[in-house]
């Protein structure tokens, strides 16, 4: 699970944001994952960092369709 918090400047929570469940096709330590892949060559879009990163864009997509609403 991926889950974003918002909280305030001061750091009091204010709840969660946004969740994102997934789970792997193939497994650590198993024989499929030990091929010999440079992660750090690999593009953004094909590790699993990028699920942080659009967890991260969808409650900012959220508050832009919430601005552009209000100010029509």
């Amino acid at each position: 699970m991926h889950a974003s918090l918002a909280v305030t400047s001061e750091g009091l929570p204010l709840g969660l944001t946004s969740t994102r469940y997934w789970s792997r096709k193939v497994f650590k330590n198993t024989n499929q994952m030990k091929r010999k892949i440079n992660q750090t060559r690999l593009p953004i879009e094909k590790k699993e960092s990028i699920k942080w990163l659009q967890n991260m864009e969808r409650p900012l997509n959220w508050q832009a369709q919430s601005l552009r609403k209000r100010s029509t």
